[in-house]
């Protein structure tokens, strides 16, 4: 029984240990991508929450629980908690051509109105697809015409 208990806090150790780190670190053909940076040149809705031109990072946000790049975080490099999200509403979309560089894309309605819809990090071949939030259902209901608008960003 004590051989037992030994091998049980050992195995507990070592899970505790992975646990503390892998936040932040995800690999990708074994690169490890902390973060991406992006320069967006309008405002755009994220959700239910409206941000303003900028510079931003993008990266993964751990929960307990959480898959690797499944919530992400967008702050704006200008240290305003209010030009923060986090995105829980998240579906993995794939595709076969990889790109050397990450990119948001935004759908574009009317002219000056962006919702993010979709995050790729560079060289995966999987990506983000943000859910719409009611704000762009509606918006979709009256104006079904939209433009996809793509931003490229640098991974760190």
């Amino acid at each position: 029984m004590r051989k037992f208990m030994m091998r049980i806090s050992m195995i507990l150790g070592c899970v505790s240990l992975l646990a503390m780190t892998l936040p932040g670190l995800t690999t990708i053909h074994g690169q490890v991508v902390r973060q991406m940076s992006v320069t967006i040149p309008f405002d755009f809705v994220v959700g239910n929450k409206m941000l303003p031109a900028g510079q931003y990072t993008v990266e993964p946000f751990h929960a307990a629980g959480g898959a690797l790049w499944s919530r992400l975080l967008i702050r704006s490099v200008v240290e305003s908690p209010s030009n923060w999200v986090v995105i829980s509403s998240t579906i993995p979309i794939y595709t076969n051509a990889t790109s050397g560089k990450g990119r948001l894309i935004f759908n574009r309605y009317d002219r000056d109105r962006y919702f993010l819809s979709q995050i790729w990090v560079s060289g995966n071949p999987t990506g983000r697809q943000v859910l719409k939030s009611r704000i762009e259902q509606k918006l979709t209901k009256n104006v079904p015409a939209h433009h996809v608008v793509s931003v490229v960003a640098q991974t760190r």
